[in-house]
This record gives structure tokens, sequence and C-alpha cells, in this order.
């Protein structure tokens, strides 16, 4: 059974530097077995169906474009599900009315405990952070 994954390249295109066509990374995940496979913009952001999910989808694209590319990107992929609850548990769904100053940042893992402990003991007033699993949400009004 495939389903739909968001698939989230990280560093691609950027200042030169791991320099990837839209055209060309359709490509070859589709060789890898993705279908529906639709980017956006030069971004590197990835709609696609998979019989992967999670982990072992993002480990086939990293293994698809060091294969063909020959080099190494981080990938972070989350499933349609994931998406809907990750919205779902927005923890400033209210009040971050400007989406340019609003963002939503997916890890790899859940966030150190630690790391977001630093953060909640610091005054970024009015900016606002919180840390849901995997995904950090930060708010920045001003």
């Amino acid at each position: 059974m495939q389903g739909d994954l968001v698939i989230l390249l990280r560093g691609i295109n950027v200042g030169g530097h791991k320099r990837m066509k839209m055209a060309e990374l359709r490509e070859l995940l589709q060789e890898a077995g993705f279908t529906d496979v639709r980017t956006l913009l030069q971004s590197g952001n990835v709609v696609a169906r998979s019989r992967h999910d999670g982990r072992a989808a993002a480990t086939a694209v990293e293994r698809a474009i060091k294969d063909r590319l020959g080099f190494d990107v981080d990938v972070v992929v989350r499933t349609g599900e994931e998406l809907e609850a990750i919205v779902a548990a927005d923890p400033f769904g209210d009040e971050a009315t400007d989406p340019k100053r609003y963002v939503v940042l997916f890890l790899t893992q859940d966030a150190d405990a630690d790391a977001l402990q630093a953060i909640r003991d610091k005054d970024f007033a009015p900016e606002e952070f919180r840390g849901e699993g995997r995904e950090l949400y930060v708010w920045c009004p001003e």
C-alpha cells in the first residue's frame, strides 16, 4: 500500500552548493520507487507516494541522491497523517496570524529536552518557541 509523503531536503540549491534540478530529483525518486512525485520550485520540497514511510523513505531518498549526484543530503519525511496531527497540535494556531512570521521546524528526532528547557529559560519576548515531539514551532510576531 502506498501513502502520501512530504519529503524535505535540507541545504540544496543554496549559495551554489549541492545543486539539483527538480526534474532530476523527480526522476531519481521515481527510479527509487516513489510515485506521483511533485516538487515545489527549486526548494527540494517534494510530495510523493511510496510504500516506505518515515525513516525508510528518508533513507531511500538520501541513498538515491548519493548514488546519482554524489553528495549527502539530510532528508526529513512526514506522512500525510503526521502533518494533519502537526497542524492539529499547533500551539500558536489562534495567535500566529501572519504566516511570514511563523515557522514550524521539522526535526529528524524528538527535540532534546535540555535544549528546549534552555530556550524556555530565556526571555525572547515577543518571540515564542514550543517543542512538540519532532517539531519546533516558532512564532515571531515582530
